[in-house]
């Protein structure tokens, strides 16, 4: 990527070599003080960035984009530089995301502008991951004490960049990529950094017994301090940390051996740099301490269900063979071997194929197996129903029809199921390259929270997208027997992506079945949108986005108004490819309520 460097003369009068000594000012991307519209909305969260914010891809996606800011040089700088981190993975054929050309420009007062272009080059995806992001650094010449402003501009479009934050630093300050690339949590300040030093906020402490906190001063001669450390629980009582500080003085040790299991917000205050840290951690020593033989009971009640041929135990056994693989492969992915061949924790060590799965969430989920299970396995042994009663989000199987393998599906049955007469339904269909787990643990479970408060039952399965036709109308009936007061009446299908596409090419193929639809970032055929005719359909999708261009939803709803069908169009003009919450779903519960089918 480019980015045009705008610079002022920056009062390039000549600057004294024997200047008090000048330090590093850091700057987040996030902290823009004069911006339009689109870089506003373009403030956004990614955990490893400084401070867990960023100004996102989207902030200069578009010829004349430009974010500002205001820095203060408090005494003379020679030889100064600018050092931006960034995150960027490069062109993707087909997808929109061309080399982008941005203008930095410096400007003081008294002094002329001048513009510099500069080339942002690919690192490895947005910044999701520490390893996504990489500095890069420009020469500004000799810096006089005073103000600037400094602009950040999009001299081309789709040029997309994700902006951490920026140093304007004297030459000899040094940063690289590979000093923050292990730190997963971090916040930089001007005077220096702290930061969590392992791969995840998963921790084992049982096992790793105390937390490495990476710590810099940029501040020649002056030692790193610890202020204060502390866990806080959920029910916010606040545990102070013992630490210990390494001979090299870059290191501090949080001891955590002590603690219980549990979800924590970790507190870092520190006096020398003068920042702070403030995220949630995991605490699973416990758990996985017990999970082996939690793992053993589950095999156990599962081949005593398949010997008993009960009605109740034919029910979950399909469940807890499931969960009994699910936790198997999970732990599996926790662990690797060592030297010794003796199995190791390794903290967030949680990969599919090149993309790294946030591992307090796999962790979350497998305590969740555990405790579902092991509920159903107490039910079976009392010779009580496995299910019933049970109310908010369970992981369950079903057999796929089309390959006869066991898939699983995480099913929301809201409290109001209990007394009510019927229950809208839906079924909720992920992306490529994702699970069931994607709606249920999309953003923090606030798709769950919105199916409560609406009283609505939802479905979300693993599936594939050549057999939707076959497979998705034969979990529904499942669904129907499982939960028969599913009205059939108010069954509808939503989906994202690979799901969108799904979603609409099951209403094609399956009209019957569905009061209403809602595709988000994918339909299908303009051909098939007369099939829809009474299917009221609702299309979500991102004016930017660069995987499924939004031109495919617009013609679909072009042809079906020109068809005299129901339908509704929603684009986004900042929004990308992402599944945009709570706007989404929110849209889709509102369109939802107001159809019942009727043919």
């Amino acid at each position: 990527m480019l980015i045009g460097l705008l610079l002022a003369a920056w009062g390039c009068a000549a600057v004294p070599k024997a200047a008090p000594k000048a330090t590093a000012i850091w700057r987040e991307g996030e902290d823009c003080v004069s911006a339009g519209e689109r870089i506003a909305m373009s403030r956004e969260h990614e955990w490893p960035a400084s401070g867990t914010r960023v100004l996102n891809r989207g902030g200069l996606s578009r010829e004349g984009d430009t974010a500002k800011y205001e820095v203060n040089v408090p005494v003379d700088m020679p030889d100064a530089k600018l050092i931006i981190r960034y995150a960027r993975p490069g062109v993707r054929q087909g997808q929109g995301n061309a080399p982008a050309m941005v203008e930095f420009s410096g400007t003081r007062a008294g002094a002329p502008a001048t513009r510099t272009e500069v080339d942002f080059e690919k690192v490895a995806n947005w910044g999701g991951r520490p390893v996504d992001y990489n500095f890069l650094t420009v020469d500004l010449g000799d810096l006089a004490k005073g103000d600037y402003t400094l602009a950040l501009t999009a001299l081309k479009a789709k040029g997309n960049v994700t902006i951490d934050g920026f140093f304007v630093a004297p030459a000899d300050f040094e940063i690289s990529k590979k000093e923050l690339d292990p730190l997963v949590r971090i916040t930089i300040a001007s005077d220096g950094y702290v930061a969590l030093r392992r791969p995840s906020v998963v921790v084992r402490q049982d096992a790793e017994k105390r937390l490495p906190l990476a710590v810099r001063s940029f501040v020649p001669g002056t030692e790193c301090a610890l202020g204060e450390a502390s866990l806080t629980d959920a029910e916010g009582h606040k545990h102070t940390l013992a630490a210990s500080t390494d001979a090299g003085g870059d290191r501090i040790m949080l001891d955590v051996s002590a603690m219980r299991d549990g979800e924590y917000t970790l507190s870092v205050r520190m006096d020398h740099p003068h920042a702070r840290m403030e995220f949630p951690v995991l605490l699973v020593g416990e758990f996985l301490s017990s999970l082996d033989k939690d793992i053993e009971a589950i095999d156990t009640a599962l081949a005593e269900a398949k010997a008993s041929g009960t009605p109740g135990a034919a029910r979950c056994q399909l469940d807890l063979e499931h969960a009994a693989s699910l936790l198997k492969t999970d732990k599996a992915r926790l662990m690797i071997a060592s030297e010794t061949d003796e199995k190791k924790w390794i903290p967030g060590l949680t990969v599919w194929g090149n993309w790294v799965r946030w591992p307090e969430t796999v962790v979350l989920n497998m305590r969740k197996t555990v405790s579902q299970a092991l509920e159903t396995i107490a039910r079976l042994g009392k010779g009580e129903d496995p299910y019933e009663g049970r109310f908010g989000e369970m992981r369950r199987a079903y057999r796929a029809a089309s390959s006869d393998e066991v898939c699983s599906y995480r099913v929301f049955v809201p409290s109001s199921y209990a007394k009510a007469d019927k229950v809208p339904f839906i079924l909720m269909l992920h992306g490529a390259g994702e699970s069931e787990n994607f709606f249920p643990d999309l953003g923090g479970g606030l798709i769950l929270e919105k199916l409560e408060e609406r009283g609505y039952l939802a479905v979300m399965p693993k599936w594939q997208s050549t057999p939707v036709a076959t497979d998705m109308p034969d979990l529904i009936e499942t669904m129907r027997k499982e939960y028969p007061k599913i009205d059939p009446q108010r069954m509808y299908c939503t989906g994202h992506s690979m799901g969108g596409f799904g979603t609409y090419r099951l209403a094609t193929s399956k009209p019957e079945l569905f009061a209403a639809i809602a595709c988000a970032a994918g339909t299908g055929s303009v051909e098939l949108a007369p099939k829809l005719k009474h299917v009221p359909t609702l299309i979500l999708h991102g004016e930017e986005d660069g995987v499924v261009s939004p031109v495919g939803g617009k013609r679909v709803a072009a042809k079906m108004k020109e068809l005299g069908q129901v339908v509704e169009l929603h684009v986004f003009p900042h929004q990308s490819h992402g599944y945009k919450l709570p706007e989404y779903i929110d849209l889709s519960l509102d369109f939802f309520d107001k159809y019942t089918r009727k043919h």
